[in-house]
Formats: C-alpha cells, sequence, structure tokens
C-alpha cells in the first residue's frame, strides 16, 4: 500500500535504554528446536521453537527483515522493542543481522552476521533507535539483502529470518514468488509476524510464507493498533 509517513527520529523510544539493561543484567534463555506444525501460531517471546527442513537444528544464524514502511507508524516503536527483545534473547554463539524495508534497505553497519555479543546487542539497538518509518511495504529488496547475507554464514547449522511486517504488500503474488527462487533448496527457515491489522490477504500471505519455509507465523497484538 503506498503510504508514507515520517517522525521525529528515536520518537517515543525512551525502553530503549531500559531493554540494553536488561541484555547486560540477564542471561539469555537457552533455545530448544523441536518439530512442530508449519505456520502454527504461537505466542512465546523471543526465538519460536523450529524444525528445519533437515530435521531438529539450531538456529546458528539469525537475520531480522523488519518493515519501516509509513504504514507502521502507528506501531513502529513496539516493532523495535520486539526485535530488540528477540535480539536480547540470542545466545554468544548465535550470529544475527537486521536489514529495514521501507525505501531503500537499511542496515547495520557490518551488513553481514555479526555475533551476538553484548557490544554488538548494543549497537544494534543504538541503530534501531535511528530508523524512521516511511516509504513503501515492499520487502522484495532487503530479503534478497538477508539471503546474499545467510549465503556467506559459517558452516554451523541453522539459518532463519524473521520477517516483521504488517503484509501490506503492492504486490503479493511477487513477494511470494521472490522467496520462491531465493529458497528454492529450502535451507532458510522463514518465521513471519504480522505487525498491524491489516486486510485478510496480509495475514494469508503471510501465512503462506511461513508454510512454504518451515516457519510459523505470529500476530502480534500491539496496544497502538490503529
Amino acid at each position: 500500500m503506498n503510504k508514507h509517513a515520517s517522525v521525529s527520529p528515536a520518537a517515543g523510544w525512551g525502553r530503549l535504554a531500559l531493554v540494553v539493561v536488561l541484555i547486560a543484567g540477564c542471561t539469555p534463555p537457552t533455545i530448544l528446536v523441536e518439530p512442530q506444525p508449519a505456520a502454527r501460531a504461537t505466542s512465546q517471546p523471543g526465538l519460536p521453537n523450529i524444525s528445519f527442513p533437515t530435521g531438529p537444528g539450531y538456529p546458528h544464524h539469525v537475520v531480522f527483515v523488519v518493515d519501516r514502511s509509513g504504514s507502521t507508524l502507528d506501531v513502529f516503536d513496539d516493532v523495535r522493542s520486539k526485535v530488540l527483545s528477540m535480539v536480547a534473547a540470542l545466545k554468544y554463539d548465535q550470529h544475527f543481522h537486521v536489514v529495514f524495508f521501507g525505501g531503500r534497505p537499511l542496515e547495520m553497519d557490518a551488513q553481514n552476521l555479526v555475533e551476538a555479543s553484548f557490544d554488538n546487542k548494543v549497537s544494534c539497538a543504538k541503530f534501531l533507535g535511528t530508523v524512521q518509518p516511511e516509504g513503501l511495504t515492499d520487502p522484495i529488496q532487503a530479503l534478497r539483502r538477508a539471503f546474499d547475507v545467510l549465503s556467506r554464514a559459517t558452516r554451523k547449522p541453522g539459518k532463519i529470518i524473521f520477517l516483521l511486517t504488517d503484509g501490506d504488500f503492492p504486490d503479493n503474488a511477487k513477494v511470494l514468488q521472490t522467496i520462491r527462487e531465493l529458497n528454492a533448496d529450502k535451507t532458510v527457515v522463514i518465521c513471519t509476524y504480522r505487525c498491524g491489522d491489516r486486510s485478510p490477504a496480509a495475514e494469508e500471505v503471510l501465512k503462506a510464507i511461513a508454510r512454504e519455509n518451515a516457519g510459523r507465523y505470529e500476530f502480534l497484538p500491539f496496544r497502538n493498533l490503529p
């Protein structure tokens, strides 16, 4: 959907410092991976249990593809908080990257997977605080970047993309086809999170992405839903 919006940098982002403090003061939980039905809704925070195509595996390589388009304006602070809480839950032997879409992709400075160390989590938090919602809900360039980053991952098993969006894509069929081409070998699990109460088509396309890529779908009932 063609919507544009902008807000002042880091508006309403006062929770950021608190979350960073929590990162410093807690030990991330162990994330167990167990077989689960594809695209099953879950309310569990952080990283869900995932069944990889080759059997149970540990997601060592994690890329967050996040919607910052104008249509997310009302829920964007909650989207950032969700991403940061998921990053906080990563363990030290995992690597991660964050890519935003809405206009050109915006990425963490490394533009590659980085170790889930405390310093890198803090750098991620600072990066998140600079991002503003604007542009169109077109994830294709950001998804291409995510797959490119994952193609340079180490030999450790487990590649996963977390797609957080309102699903208000201008061309659902094109998004699905692009993912099918990028993930033809099904080596990357994709989990989808619907961040906003948009059309039924938005829910269906996000469920289809999760179902076709061994992932899970979840609706995030943020308090600021329009």
